[in-house]
């Protein structure tokens, strides 16, 4: 700042010093002692009229005197100027060590230091976290993925193998009907459960009707890359695959007819329960017969027995 500035700064910030009146011989020293000693440099100006008021308050002065900027120079550490010790000076229970204030900066700055790099390290930290459960959650996602992809790649191949002609185009759509089969039977068995039907055991058999299937099909799938690699034609065992085949095909069929039947069932209740709802609110909704329409009708039927005896 220049000293202009300086002498704007203090007037408007310290107004109970009294440095705006310029016309005082003493407030102008004062305030180019001050101007000198802090070069403009406005935290050693505050910390200066710190010391300032200070010395007013221990020597019980109102009025700030170029002695009384001079005097806590030394105080600050920069003890250059002026040469001479001041006359008016600080008692010494009052006063600091000269090199104390610089070393509590000091300690503040490192201070300061350390809680930027811890607040750093918290932050790398927490990158750190996230970057981890973002990885987990990819190779998770991958191996899915990968899952999946053997499972399409597997049933692409079989239906491409059913297209062909053989006992090994035979066996392979007998795995896709198989699963088609299980596939259904589940699909039904779970819109059962998702309605609170009462089906018991039905679920665990459903389960382990799917395992017999998968170790089924297994097997088809190794009579049919047998085949496939070797011309011999075992008959005993494709006829023994085709049994089990019909057998599993046979219990999904019973499975999901008597899952149909209970929801035919559940309809028929619910139908039969609508009916007798609907006919009960057009019988409560019908106009009660006016009695003075039944004596109308009685007379007109009277009268006409009279007029035709016949």
């Amino acid at each position: 700042m220049s000293a202009d500035e300086q002498a704007f700064v203090l007037a408007r910030s310290w107004p109970h010093l009294s440095l705006a009146d310029t016309d005082d011989h003493a407030t102008t020293e004062a305030l180019a002692a001050i101007t000198r000693i802090t070069s403009g440099n406005f935290r050693l100006t505050v910390r200066l009229v710190g010391q300032i008021e200070r010395v007013l308050k221990i020597n019980s002065m109102s009025t700030v005197t170029k002695t009384a900027c001079v005097a806590p120079w030394s105080l600050l550490g920069e003890p250059a100027w002026p040469r001479t010790r001041p006359a008016l000076a600080l008692s010494s229970k009052q006063r600091p060590f000269s090199g104390q204030q610089p070393a509590l900066d000091s300690q503040q700055e490192v201070g300061t230091i350390a809680e930027v790099l811890l607040i750093i390290l918290a932050i790398l930290c927490f990158l750190g976290l996230v970057a981890g459960v973002g990885i987990y959650f990819l190779v998770k996602l991958g191996q899915k993925a990968a899952i999946k992809a053997r499972q399409a790649a597997t049933q692409l191949t079989t239906h491409v193998n059913a297209m062909g002609a053989g006992d090994a185009g035979e066996v392979e759509r007998l795995r896709l009907d198989l699963r088609r089969e299980v596939s259904i039977t589940r699909q039904a068995v779970e819109q059962a459960q998702r309605q609170g039907w009462g089906l018991g055991d039905l679920p665990q058999l459903l389960a382990d009707l799917s395992a017999q299937a998968d170790v089924h099909d297994g097997q088809l799938a190794m009579y049919a890359q047998q085949r496939r690699a070797s011309p011999y034609v075992d008959h005993a065992t494709l006829h023994r695959l085709r049994e089990h085949q019909a057998k599993l095909t046979a219990m999904c069929a019973r499975i999901r007819a008597d899952l149909l039947g209970d929801q035919l069932q559940h309809a028929s209740a619910g139908i039969d329960d609508l009916r007798s709802r609907t006919d009960l609110e057009i019988e409560a909704r019908r106009r009660p017969p006016d009695p003075l329409d039944e004596i109308d009708e009685l007379y007109r039927k009277t009268m006409r027995e009279r007029q035709d005896p016949s």
